[in-house]
C-alpha cells in the first residue's frame, strides 16, 4: 500500500509538472512566440486526453463485479482515441492553422492519445493492487521525455523536432512496458462487444461531461486569446500557468478527504460533512491569501528568473490568477460532493452554463482589453460558478 502511494504520488506529480518544465525550456530556448504556440497546443492536447479517457479509470477500477470485461474497456479506449484524432483534424482544419502549428498540435495530441491508452492499462494494474507499476511508468516516462526534449531542443533549436520525441516516447512505453506489465497480471485479448461498449458510454456520460466541461472552462480563454491576440499567447500561457499548479496542490488536499466526505454523506452525517468542507475551505483560503501576497511581491522576479521575460505590466493579472485558482479549487470540491451525491445532471448543466458565460465574456472583453480582459472574464465566470455550486451544495444537504 505504501509503495502504491509513493510511486503513484511521484509519478503523477512528475507527469503533471512536465508541461511546466517544458514550457520553461521552450521559452528560454525558442522564445516567447514558440512558447505561446507550445502552451496552446499542450492545453488543447490535455483536453483531447480527457476525451480519449471517456469512461474514466475510476469507473473501470470501481467495477468490482466485473460488469464489463477488460477487453471492452481497452477497446473503448482505442475507439475514443481514434475519435480524438478525427476531432483534432477537424479542429485544425476549421481554424486554418499553418502547417507548423497543425503539426505541433497533432504531435502533442498523439502523445496524449498514447498516454490515454496507457491509462486504461494502468486501470488493469490498479485493480490487481499494482498501482506502483503505473506510478513508475509515469515517473520514468516524464523524466525521459524531459531529458530527450531538452537535449534535442538545445542541439537543434527546433521546436517541431523536439515535440516529435514526446509521442514516440509515450508509444514506446506503451509497447515495451505498460502492455507487458498489465498482461503479467491479467491475460486479456482485444475482443470487443459493441453492446457492452455502448453500456459503458451511456453509464459514464454524465461524469465525463462534468469533467470535460471543467477542463474546457479552465482553458477556454486561451482559445479567445489565440483568436484575438495570438502574439500574446506566450505571455498569457505563462500568466495562467499557476492555475494548473494550484489545482494540482489542491488535489493533494481533496483526494485523501474524498472517502471521508463520501462516508459522511452516505451516513447522513451532514454536520460532519459541513465541518470537513469548512476545514478544506479554510486551509485553501489561507494558502490562497498567502499565495496572493507572495505573487504580488515576488512573481515578477521569479518569472524573470525562470523564463527570462519581464512581466512587470501583468502583476495585477498574475495576482488575480491566484484568486481564480482558489475559486476553481472550491468548484472542484463542490463538484466532487455532487458526484458523491449522484447529482450529476444539474452539475453538468451548471458547468455548461458557466462555459457559455465565460465564452460570452471573452468575446466582449478579450479583444479590447487583451490579457487583462481574459483574466477579468475568468474571474467573473469562476466566482459566479463557485457561488452557484456552493448554493447547490447547500440545497443538496438541506434536503438530505
Amino acid at each position: 500500500m505504501k509503495k502504491d502511494i509513493f510511486w503513484n504520488s511521484i509519478g503523477t506529480a512528475a507527469w503533471s509538472f512536465l508541461s511546466l518544465f517544458l514550457l520553461i525550456v521552450v521559452t528560454r530556448i525558442n522564445g516567447l512566440e514558440d512558447s505561446g504556440l507550445f502552451s496552446f497546443a499542450f492545453a488543447f492536447a490535455l483536453i483531447m486526453f480527457t476525451v480519449a479517457c471517456y469512461g474514466g479509470r475510476a469507473y473501470q477500477v470501481s467495477d468490482h463485479k466485473d460488469s464489463f470485461s477488460t477487453d471492452n474497456y481497452i477497446s473503448l479506449r482505442l475507439f475514443t482515441s481514434l475519435a480524438v484524432i478525427v476531432i483534432t483534424a477537424t479542429f485544425v482544419l476549421l481554424n486554418g492553422y499553418d502547417w507548423q502549428k497543425s503539426a505541433i498540435i497533432f504531435l502533442l495530441v498523439g502523445q496524449r492519445v498514447f498516454d490515454a491508452i496507457a491509462d486504461v492499462l494502468y486501470g488493469v494494474l490498479q485493480k490487481k493492487q499494482r498501482l506502483y507499476i503505473s506510478g513508475k511508468s509515469l515517473f520514468y516516462k516524464s523524466i525521459l521525455s524531459f531529458v530527450v526534449f531538452i537535449t534535442i531542443d538545445v542541439i537543434t533549436n527546433d521546436l517541431l523536432l523536439s515535440v516529435l520525441s514526446l509521442p514516440i516516447i509515450s508509444l514506446l512505453f506503451v509497447l515495451l512496458y505498460d502492455i507487458r506489465q498489465s498482461r503479467a497480471v491479467e491475460n486479456f485479448n482485444i475482443k470487443p462487444k459493441s453492446s457492452e461498449i455502448r453500456k459503458i458510454l451511456v453509464s459514464t456520460f454524465l461524469p465525463f461531461t462534468v469533467i470535460f466541461m471543467g477542463l474546457i472552462f479552465a482553458n477556454l480563454a486561451r482559445y479567445f486569446v489565440d483568436i484575438y491576440h495570438p502574439d500574446l499567447q506566450g505571455y498569457f500561457g505563462i500568466i495562467i500557468m499557476p492555475l494548473s499548479l494550484i489545482l494540482l496542490l489542491f488535489s493533494f488536499i481533496l483526494t485523501p478527504a474524498i472517502l471521508h466526505l463520501s462516508n459522511a454523506y452516505n451516513n447522513r452525517e451532514v454536520h460532519v460533512l459541513h465541518r470537513t468542507i469548512g476545514k478544506i475551505i479554510g486551509v485553501t483560503a489561507g494558502g490562497s491569501v498567502t499565495a496572493c501576497i507572495l505573487a504580488y511581491f515576488l512573481s515578477i522576479p521569479l518569472l524573470k528568473l525562470l523564463f527570462g521575460v519581464d512581466f512587470t505590466d501583468y502583476v495585477t493579472e498574475i495576482t488575480w490568477v491566484i484568486v481564480i485558482g482558489f475559486a476553481l479549487s472550491l468548484i472542484s470540491l463542490f463538484t466532487n460532493i455532487a458526484i458523491i451525491a449522484r447529482k450529476l445532471r444539474v452539475t453538468a448543466i451548471i458547468h455548461l452554463a458557466s462555459n457559455v458565460l465565460l465564452a460570452i465574456l471573452c468575446v466582449v472583453l478579450v479583444d479590447p482589453l487583451q490579457i487583462r480582459g481574459a483574466v477579468i472574464a475568468y474571474a467573473i465566470a469562476s466566482v459566479t460558478q463557485l457561488a452557484i455550486m456552493a448554493t447547490y451544495y447547500l440545497s443538496i444537504t438541506r434536503s438530505y
